[in-house]
């Protein structure tokens, strides 16, 4: 019986609510803001803000892999690049990261560094090669 009573005061409050002008309910909403440290914006962007971190959430889990691509690297970094090449992808030898780069400058396309990784590693090993006349891109 408690619940039909709470759900007849809230029926009445409603109704009581619907009736006011829209002065009176901008003077009812600032007197719950002050007396009650009600923050408006925060309830007001509540709802779409669940649906857009829903979104994100979901965009995520269709994209949760990346591949890491190597476009382009300049003559004057070439040593360098090798060296970081040879440690992203754990290869054996600077032999093998040549390798890589010889690839992209004969096929002329993109080359595959790391392959279904997320994409914060992408970004961090991405990271590794800042400073270098180096092209990499996450995709």
């Amino acid at each position: 019986m408690a619940v039909q009573k709470e759900n007849k005061k809230i029926r009445e409050l409603l109704d009581q609510i619907n009736s006011l002008t829209v002065l009176e309910l901008k003077e009812l909403l600032d007197l719950l803001v002050t007396e009650n440290g009600l923050d408006l914006s925060q309830i007001a962007s509540a709802p779409s803000a669940q649906s857009s971190s829903d979104t994100e959430t979901q965009g995520a889990k269709a994209t949760s892999t990346v591949n890491l691509l190597l476009k382009s690297v300049a003559l004057d970094d070439r040593i360098k690049v090798m060296n970081v090449i040879k440690t992203v992808c754990s290869l054996d030898s600077l032999i093998a990261a040549k390798a890589v780069i010889d690839k992209l400058n004969t096929e002329k396309q993109s080359q595959v560094l790391k392959s279904n990784i997320s994409r914060t590693e992408a970004e961090d090993l991405a990271k590794k090669f800042a400073g270098l006349a180096v092209e990499v891109e996450i995709k």
